[in-house]
């Protein structure tokens, strides 16, 4: 009974995968892609999703094993995943080539000189370039730097909330979540802000929070520049182009004059066309992602009253609650990797020309790992084991400033707010058209001022 139990929960699974476009844009997907990745991981830990052929990874330990080992998996289709799909070099059927020869890094190598990855570059490249740009870039956000940001944090936060407080109600996202990480990424690379005219553009249709990634590879590149016209707070990487130079003749003590002035073990500096995307992603990413994860953190806060209560009263479980939510639903899900040659992570076999999909948000619900997984639990205690912020030498190092405004945000909040609720229903609430972010597009909040 229990076998047949079983096969019946698998075939079920293997239905759902069959009906359920993951990487498609619709909003029944975006809104709730778990069942997904719960029926993928029912399956097996590595699986084959039939729409694009990409391997799902679901388990904690497969995850972490992927991320280290450059020398199988390449990096080169890190965001774009399913998109490269039929657009990368594909290994020959085992007929002609038996599994365990197949091998695509002269390919590989090949394609990357034709396509251009120049905004991604932290993102997609391998060993031992990758390496040569992340020894530089790996050290920006130290403790020294945290403390002196500390102070500017807590001002932008008591600034956003001083111009909503008043009224009982705001979108959270536009009003705060957005603009906060943009102030945040400003400061922190001494960039000045874009005129208030824009900034309320911006703010007011949470431009940023709509924004997605990447669709496609067209003409063999994968660059997507600012637009001005979709959001005219951000940078083109011209403009980032202009600022490296100007901190490389004078730098200041922020890190974009860090990254400007940074050398290789050589004492070489890098090019300045080199270190753009570098910035470019660091600025944007650095305000996305923790928009999304601020976004997020309020959307689970505001339905428990009791955990706002016990937050208020013992501001020292901030930190643990707004990691458990990280843990629980990530605002990045997972990025992908490409399978260099034949090869097997566990008992799977992975074909060379394969296109993985490190599920983050899966890895952090693997019961292997983590007790009653699918129920988020502030007093966790391994909450922090979460691999929302990738693993290995591709580890976002902007984790630590992500950390400190979450956890400064909501001690900001919950000294001058109370009784946060949602002002609309919970499955009314919108997420960007993309998988590999999640985040409430806009998040409407009622709340009682605290005198």
């Amino acid at each position: 009974m229990s076998e047949a139990r079983s096969h019946s929960d698998v075939e079920k699974a293997r239905e759902l995968i069959e009906n359920y476009d993951i990487f498609g844009f619709e909003q029944e997907w975006r809104k709730n892609p778990y069942p997904f990745y719960e029926a993928t991981r029912k399956i097996g830990p590595i699986v084959k999703e039939p729409r694009y052929g990409v391997y799902v990874a679901t388990r904690y330990r497969d995850i972490l094993d992927i991320e280290r080992r450059s020398q199988d998996f390449s990096a080169a289709v890190a965001s774009i995943g399913p998109f490269s799909v039929g657009q990368m070099p594909e290994r020959e059927d085992e007929v002609k080539c038996p599994f365990g020869q197949a091998d695509l890094d002269p390919q590989l190598t090949e394609w990357r000189d034709h396509t251009n990855l120049s905004l991604i570059p932290v993102l997609t490249l391998d060993p031992p370039e990758h390496t040569r740009f992340r020894d530089l870039i790996n050290k920006l956000f130290t403790p020294k730097r945290k403390d002196q940001l500390l102070p500017r944090l807590r001002f932008f936060a008591h600034e956003l909330v001083d111009a909503f407080i008043d009224r009982g109600e705001t979108e959270w996202v536009a009003g705060y979540a957005s603009p906060y990480t943009y102030y945040t990424m400003n400061e922190t690379m001494d960039i000045p802000r874009a005129p208030d005219k824009d900034m309320a553009r911006r703010f007011k249709e949470g431009e940023m929070g709509r924004r997605g990634g990447g669709r496609a590879l067209v003409d063999g590149s994968v660059t997507r520049d600012a637009d001005p016209q979709a959001d005219p707070t951000m940078l083109s990487l011209d403009q980032f182009a202009n600022l490296l130079r100007e901190r490389r003749a004078n730098p200041t003590d922020d890190v974009l004059s860090e990254i400007a002035t940074a050398k290789f073990e050589n004492d070489e500096y890098p090019d300045i066309e080199e270190l753009k995307g570098i910035a470019s992603v660091m600025y944007g990413a650095g305000q996305g992602t923790t928009m999304h994860w601020i976004g997020t953190i309020m959307y689970y806060l505001a339905q428990d009253q009791e955990a706002q209560d016990r937050l208020r009263e013992n501001p020292d479980l901030i930190q643990p609650y707004v990691e458990e939510v990280l843990r629980y639903d990530p605002p990045v899900q997972g990025l992908f990797r490409y399978a260099r040659h034949d090869t097997e992570v566990g008992d799977v076999r992975i074909p060379a020309g394969a296109v993985i999909w490190m599920n983050y948000a899966a890895g952090n619900r693997d019961p292997e790992e983590f007790d009653n997984p699918l129920e988020m639990c502030p007093e966790r205690g391994n909450a922090y084991k979460g691999i929302s912020f990738g693993a290995g030498r591709h580890f976002c190092p902007g984790q630590p400033l992500a950390k400190l405004e979450a956890k400064t945000s909501f001690e900001e909040v919950l000294k001058r707010m109370k009784n946060i609720r949602l002002k609309y229903p919970a499955d009314s609430v919108e997420y960007p058209e993309w998988f590999v972010v999640r985040g409430p597009n806009s998040l409407w909040i009622e709340f009682d001022k605290i005198e």
